[in-house]
This record gives C-alpha cells, sequence and structure tokens, in this order.
C-alpha cells in the first residue's frame, strides 16, 4: 500500500502471553513491528522517533493489555505464572542495545524491538546520537558541496597528470630515437667500439634524467 501511495506504515503488536515466570517490565516485553524502510533509512531522527512511539507503547499499552490477559486467564482458572518477584531481564545501560534492532528476515520491514527499562531510553537515545549525528539539510548540502568539489580538483588534477606522462613518455621516445641515431653515428665513424659507443649513449640519457633501455636503444639503432 506504501509503494502504491506514497505512504508510510508503523504497525505495532504485542502477546499477550508471556514466558513463565515473567517479570512484568517493560525490558520484558518484546514488540513485533511493522515499519517502512525509509522512516530510519532516510528521515533524519526517525530511528529516535519509532523508539520512542515503541517505548510508550510497551509502558501505557503493552503492559496493561499483558496484565488483563493474565486476569483474564485467571478468571477461568489458568494461571500464567507472570512472577512479580522474578528478576528482571539484564539490561547494558553503558553499551544499550540498538533503538531498532535489525530487520528479521533480512531486508525485510519486520522488526523485534525488546523494550527498555523504565527511565532507560534516553540514556540510550543519547548515546546512540553521539555515535550516529545527524546532519541538518544545510549541513548535509555544504558537505555535499565539499564533497564535489574535492571530486572535481581531483579529476582535473589527474587529467593534468595523465597529459604530462603523456608528454613525457614521447620526449623520452624521441631522446631515446635520437640516441639511437647516434650511435648509428657514432659505429659508422669507426673510431670507437660498440662498448665504449653504447656508454656515450647510456650517460647522454642519464644527462637528461631519463631512463636508458639498452634493448630498445639498440632495437631502434640500424647496426
Amino acid at each position: 500500500m506504501d509503494r502504491i501511495s506514497g505512504g508510510v506504515t508503523l504497525l505495532l503488536h504485542i502477546d499477550g502471553n508471556q514466558a513463565p515466570g515473567t517479570k512484568l517490565v517493560p525490558e520484558a516485553v518484546k514488540v513485533q513491528a511493522y515499519i517502512t524502510p525509509h522512516i530510519k533509512m532516510e528521515i533524519a531522527g526517525g530511528d529516535v522517533a519509532v523508539a520512542r512511539i515503541v517505548q510508550m507503547f510497551v509502558e501505557s499499552i503493552a503492559l496493561p493489555s499483558i496484565k488483563r490477559w493474565q486476569q483474564a486467564m485467571a478468571n477461568i482458572g489458568i494461571s500464567l505464572n507472570y512472577g512479580s518477584r522474578a528478576p528482571a531481564p539484564s539490561y547494558n545501560y553503558v553499551s544499550p542495545p540498538p533503538l531498532i534492532p535489525a530487520a528479521r528476515p533480512a531486508k525485510s520491514c519486520l522488526h523485534t524491538i525488546p523494550g527498555q527499562p523504565y527511565g532507560a531510553l534516553e540514556q540510550a537515545i543519547g548515546q546512540h546520537s553521539l555515535n550516529h549525528p545527524v546532519l541538518s539539510p544545510a549541513e548535509h548540502r555544504n558537505l555535499q558541496d565539499a564533497y564535489d568539489t574535492v571530486v572535481k580538483k581531483l579529476g582535473t588534477a589527474l587529467a593534468e597528470v595523465e597529459e604530462k606522462n603523456t608528454e613525457l613518455e614521447q620526449k623520452a621516445g624521441k631522446v631515446t630515437e635520437v640516441n639511437a641515431l647516434w650511435l648509428e653515428q657514432l659505429l659508422v665513424g669507426g673510431n670507437i667500439d660498440f662498448p665504449a659507443a653504447l656508454a656515450l649513449v647510456k650517460a647522454m640519457h642519464e644527462d637528461v634524467g631519463l631512463e636508458f633501455v639498452e634493448d630498445i636503444c639498440i632495437g631502434m639503432a640500424n647496426i
């Protein structure tokens, strides 16, 4: 429906049946949630808003509904044995769980979101905000503009480097060609032997800061 109408959906569900001996506290409640993906992927602070909605649902609706179900079962002689004295589930206040756990199955819209202990959500949101800073639209535009500028300058610099490399290769080829001709002339004169002539050509390369490739020079010379 969201794809057809461009709308957004948030569905929350809890089961009135809890595990026997469960302490009725928010962190013991697991909410089955259907969340349109763009809420958490594209809306700044969308995950925080959903986390607050889920926590309000747990505290104000889910827990009273579970207690109501427990009483309804007790009225017909069935004890659900929810333990008021049972220990509460463990909760890591230092490294709180993600506000919205990953979807299961992956890439679906289905999430199982546990409730947070009373008063713990805002602390978790504060930690989440430190780890996931949200940029304002203006900050995002400025960052994108800076990125585009860097990419443009980098592209220009790479083009200039490629052009210079091409020029150097052409110059190197011309120098090698000239030195090959010089090698021919040295040998044709007959006043110098091949090793000495080759040494002179090599020195010429070194004088202009070019690498001397003997095979190429000899290959270009008509000897």
